[in-house]
């Protein structure tokens, strides 16, 4: 497959980057450096590659360590108590409106 800036940034992670394994699945050294993408572009990867590049590996061992750390708990958990607070705070407001 011939790669294209299209493909490229199709694939980025949700925080619009790329993994590790994605940049060496292209033959790029780690860390990229300026102006990868244009260098990358126009060249043929494997089909092998270009799954590598398309299951964006390393985003999931990822996420499921930091579901796994107790800190990410806490803080998850601390946010969805926080959320329950502003919405009681905003039902007693509502109630203390006067109706005009």
């Amino acid at each position: 497959m011939i790669v294209s800036r299209k493909f490229i940034m199709a694939f980025r992670t949700d925080k619009g980057s790329w993994t590790r394994p994605q940049i060496e699945a292209l033959g790029i050294d780690w860390p990229p450096v300026k102006g990868w993408i244009d260098r990358v572009c126009g060249k043929e990867i494997s089909p092998h590659d270009q799954q590598i590049f398309e299951s964006r590996i390393g985003i999931k061992r990822q996420r499921k360590h930091l579901s796994a750390d107790p800190w990410e708990q806490r803080k998850a958990q601390a946010l969805t108590r926080h959320e329950a607070t502003k919405q009681l705070d905003r039902e007693l407001i509502a109630k203390q409106r006067p109706l005009l």
